[in-house]
């Protein structure tokens, strides 16, 4: 069962997957400083998330706050992440564990 994922400070770029948030044991997603984009999924485990695990990503916001980019997150193709993994790799890892 995941409880705590860290991938802060890694320079990831892109989208948060929506798998991730449906993961109902995570208790923890820190995703600060990077380069991601778009918004925060809207799923039960990211709204009990603090504002602070997603701090530091220009592009990123979340829904119901003020900390959102809209010409920032419209229409973004998906771009690999730091050393080549690709977003479904890391919802393969993440779902794996």
């Amino acid at each position: 069962m995941l409880e705590s994922l860290y991938l802060n400070d890694n320079q990831l770029v892109g989208e948060i997957p929506s798998s991730i948030g449906d993961l109902l044991s995570l208790l923890v997603c820190n995703v600060s400083n990077n380069k991601l984009i778009g918004t925060v999924p809207d799923t039960t485990t990211f709204r009990k998330m603090d504002l602070t695990n997603f701090a530091g990503n220009n592009g990123l916001c979340r829904v119901g706050t003020n900390h959102c980019h809209p010409s920032l997150t419209s229409s973004h193709h998906e771009k690999p992440m730091k050393d080549g993994l690709s977003r479904e790799k890391i919802v393969s890892i993440v779902s794996g564990v």
